[in-house]
Parts: C-alpha cells; sequence; structure tokens
C-alpha cells in the first residue's frame, strides 16, 4: 500500500526488482487523495487483503514514504518500533550491531 504517494513507483519497483510478486493498493495519486484512507495510517486496509489474498507479507507506506508498517501473514501490524528491534537483534546477531541503536525522539523507550 502506498498512499496515494511518494513511493508509488519506487516501492513496486524495488520489490520487483527484489525477485517479489508484487500486488499494488492506493497507487493512483491525484493530489488530493495521499494518505486518505490507505498506507500506514490506516493498516487494517492492508491487513485485510493481506489475510484476503493469502499474501505473506504486506508493506505499508505514509504518504511522504517516511514511515512504514509491516503486516504478516495472519493480518498482524508490526509498527516502526518492532521493525527497528527486529532489526537491531538480528544485525546483533550477524555481528554487525555492537550495542547502540539510534531511534527518534517519538520511538517507544522499551526499544
Amino acid at each position: 500500500d502506498v498512499a496515494h504517494g511518494a513511493a508509488y513507483k519506487v516501492a513496486p519497483t524495488v520489490f520487483k526488482e527484489l525477485g517479489a510478486e508484487v500486488i499494488v493498493m492506493s497507487d493512483k495519486p491525484n493530489g488530493l487523495n495521499i494518505n486518505e484512507n490507505c498506507g500506514a495510517l490506516h493498516p487494517a486496509n492492508l491487513a485485510a487483503e493481506v489475510k484476503r489474498l493469502r499474501a505473506d507479507v504486506g508493506f505499508a507506506f505514509d504518504g511522504d514514504a517516511d514511515r512504514l508498517v509491516v503486516v504478516d501473514e495472519k493480518g498482524e501490524v508490526a509498527n516502526g518500533d518492532s521493525l527497528l528491534g527486529v532489526l537491531a537483534l538480528y544485525l546483533k546477531e550477524q555481528g554487525k550491531l555492537q550495542s547502540s541503536v539510534v531511534a527518534t525522539i517519538m520511538s517507544n523507550g522499551a526499544l
């Protein structure tokens, strides 16, 4: 779900180039419909579609593509803090992260 916004061309292209089968949602920006009942601000729509299509995963960007939420195959939403935590643990296991993660002031302190 590209929220009728900035990622509407680049995100599908990148995922396709990575070998993914891509089904795009909310990819018809008209200058007025950005974030309109779609994208990272409304992940329930993507969650329902992921479950309906029996997709492995879904990605939702917000209109200016600075936020991302991921939906798993069960339709459960992982927010940015969850994603950062998972990536940090993965990088730590790979020996590519020593001990620190930098996050925004908006991030959850439990991170």
